[in-house]
């Protein structure tokens, strides 16, 4: 195992990952907590590797089992718009009355960027007409039935039957979504 450091400083305008994580933007979805940690599978090349992250005041640790330790850093940065500048926004619409408490009460959040445009696509289509419960269930029944666990094969969803789609995974207008 490898653990990586990498510094707060680095994220331009700071970064507050668990009120990231749990901001519910679609990325986030991903990342499932275990304790004090969050575990995703990330793609580098053609493999999926398991990477666990947590924070302290000042780091970003990441725990993966991989020996491209530099790859996955990249990925982790580019994930959380680390280049992005909060500070500028925050300075741009501090005076405003309704931003500046959002600013208060959101502050480190960072918006996430995709790490999976498969995921980006189901998402879409999971998001309409659903709560966040049922998008999370469909996307796990997904990846278990239609991907290998933790990403998705679009070509077997695209060629499951919408009758399988809905008994397995309750995905569809007609599926029954309760849970």
């Amino acid at each position: 195992m490898i653990i990586l450091k990498i510094p707060k400083t680095e994220f331009s305008g700071g970064f507050d990952m668990g009120k990231t994580l749990k901001s519910d933007q679609c990325p986030s979805d991903i990342w499932n907590s275990e304790g004090n940690k969050y575990k995703a599978f990330i793609k580098i090349k053609s493999e999926w590797r398991p990477v666990w992250i947590w924070e302290d005041a000042r780091n970003l640790f990441v725990k993966t089992k991989s020996n491209i330790s530099e790859r996955i850093r990249e990925k982790i940065l580019y994930h959380f718009w680390h280049d992005y500048n909060l500070l500028k926004f925050y300075r741009k619409y501090q005076k405003d009355k309704y931003i500046s408490r959002i600013i208060k009460f959101c502050k480190g959040v960072r918006v996430m960027r995709d790490l999976d445009i498969n995921y980006r696509i189901i998402e879409a289509i999971l998001t309409q007409n659903s709560s966040v419960k049922q998008i999370r269930n469909m996307e796990s029944c997904l990846r278990k039935f239609y991907g290998n666990g933790y990403s998705f094969d679009l070509k077997k969803i695209a060629n499951a039957s919408e009758k399988e789609l809905q008994q397995k995974c309750r995905v569809g207008y007609q599926a029954d979504k309760k849970s």
